[in-house]
């Protein structure tokens, strides 16, 4: 048995948990971000299609 097997895991668990939590705001932030596409996407779909000239000119406030 080696002394990494014997050593105390309080260690491990700790940077563990912290990469638990890294992975779990990532997360958090492409759900926001898949949703506000979702809702911009219903938004296109129902809204009027603009006329050609003004396509450009009509950009929701971020």
């Amino acid at each position: 048995m080696s002394d990494h097997e014997c050593a105390d895991p309080r260690a491990k668990i700790a940077v563990f948990e912290q990469r638990l939590a890294v992975i779990q705001q990532r997360i958090g932030d492409l759900t926001r971000v898949r949703n506000q596409l979702l809702d911009r996407l219903g938004e296109l779909r129902r809204g009027p299609c603009p006329s050609v000239g003004t396509a450009g000119a009509q950009r929701p406030a971020a």
